[in-house]
């Protein structure tokens, strides 16, 4: 697991687990111990031709993109909401 304290800092730590034979149950087993934290992905280049410039429209999708993808925010007022629009 993962904890981020106030000073920003993350450290993580794993978690002894024992369960019962049928998977049913779990109790803790241990204390937690820090362990390493994972380590970076590498970054595919993006196969996209285009890039979307600063400015409105990057903020929108960057946005939305957000909301959907985290959860984080409602996306509904994405959505679009006049009739006859695709997807309304």
């Amino acid at each position: 697991m993962a904890a981020q304290y106030a000073d920003g800092s993350v450290r993580y730590y794993a978690v002894p687990v024992a369960a019962d034979p049928a998977g049913g149950s779990f109790t803790v087993a241990g204390a937690p111990g820090v362990v390493a934290g994972p380590s970076r992905a590498d970054v595919p280049t993006p196969s996209y031709g285009v890039t979307v410039p600063a400015g409105d429209l990057c903020s929108a999708v960057g946005e939305f993109l957000s909301a959907y993808l985290t959860g984080a925010d409602e996306v509904d007022r994405w959505r679009c909401h006049v009739v006859g629009c695709v997807g309304a």
